[in-house]
């Protein structure tokens, strides 16, 4: 049975930017880049026309609702996201479409966060590097699970019967363990781990 190889469509206005993406892409197995985009026009025209898997595109690229287009354009279509935009972040949560990454992350954080597009299961999963890697509770995975899903924290309370107070502990305790400085930093963090948000 032959591998499944999961095709990339990169788009950044910045074109150093761009090629140094697809080189990080193209030097991963499993991935193949099918196309580096400058505009938006031509990372809908990408998605249309090669219907790639994932998508690495810029925050200055597309916005939230170019994202609900091009995911409609595109089912199964999964988003890499360069820049962490509330607007275009909470996007990817409600639609568990992909992920955000800091336009400040390095090469390896980047590659982190490809890895979860991966098609292995064994690719798919980051092991921590070290063996006292963050253990996160299965009540703090439930309520970054909900807050990752775009859930305010009232809402989150009311859905698990806890009080508000109790789910802000929960993500505290979450935050702290994940070394993270928000919600998302936390999603992203606890995916990257392999936790299935």
């Amino acid at each position: 049975m032959p591998e499944h190889i999961v095709s990339v469509a990169v788009g950044s206005h910045n074109g150093l930017l761009r090629a140094a993406l697809v080189d990080l892409i193209s030097a991963k197995p499993h991935f193949l880049s099918v196309a580096s985009c400058g505009t938006v026009a031509e990372v809908r025209k990408a998605v249309i026309g090669r219907q790639p898997d994932l998508i690495v595109v810029g925050s200055e690229v597309v916005d939230a609702e170019e994202i609900v287009l091009l995911l409609r354009l595109h089912r199964g279509l999964q988003v890499l996201m360069l820049g962490t935009e509330p607007t275009r972040v909470r996007v990817l949560t409600r639609t568990r479409s992909g992920i955000a990454v800091p336009e400040s992350a390095t090469p390896a954080i980047f590659l982190k966060a490809l890895n979860v597009f991966s098609p292995t299961k064994q690719a798919a999963v980051v092991l921590p590097d070290k063996p006292d890697s963050p253990i996160l509770s299965g009540r703090q995975l439930e309520v970054l699970s909900l807050a990752a899903s775009g859930r305010s924290n009232g809402e989150i309370a009311i859905e698990l019967g806890i009080r508000e107070g109790t789910v802000k502990r929960h993500l505290f305790d979450a935050f702290r363990v994940l070394s993270a400085r928000s919600r998302l930093d936390a999603v992203n963090r606890a995916r990257a781990l392999g936790h299935a948000l």
